[in-house]
């Protein structure tokens, strides 16, 4: 393993604690000129997202539409809340060939993007908040990410 790898893993409690993992999920706002420009504004306010780590799936809920978006590394899938399959597209990211910065994305390019950050070269801002176990809001600052940085 590499040597400045291990050396994260054990500051965060060793292999053996990670391992210990199934499921992520984070309620999160995802706002910003991108949505914007691909005409879908608002999509990800309000947003869920479930990352299942041994499955490789993020599944995004989208409460203030009633659908979900299902990304896995082949498929990405429009559902409604109940589970009904609204929409589907095989090998996503084929969908991006050809495409510009102005062209308009449907919520399956969204989910898509949004779940492996695929194609998204602007600088990005992020404020970090998370909640105590009373349920209060700390604010962890804020950390601006540069092209080709990424957060694992």
């Amino acid at each position: 393993m590499d040597s400045l790898l291990k050396i994260a893993i054990d500051a965060h409690g060793g292999l053996n604690a990670w391992n210990q993992f199934e499921n992520l999920r984070a309620s999160v706002s995802i706002g910003g000129a991108l949505w914007e420009q691909k005409q879908l504004p608002g999509l990800f306010n309000n947003s869920r997202i479930d990352l299942k780590l041994r499955q490789q799936q993020v599944i995004t809920d989208l409460p203030d539409i009633g659908e979900r978006i299902v990304s896995t590394p082949g498929e990405v899938s429009l559902e409604s809340n109940s589970g009904t399959r609204l929409d589907a597209r095989i090998e996503p990211r084929s969908s991006f060939a050809g495409q510009s910065a102005d062209s308009k994305w449907d919520k399956l390019h969204a989910g898509f993007s949004a779940a492996t950050r695929y194609g998204d070269t602007s600088p990005r801002r992020f404020s970090i908040h998370i909640r105590d176990s009373r349920q209060e809001r700390l604010s962890l600052g804020t950390r601006t990410e540069s092209v080709g940085v990424c957060w694992r």
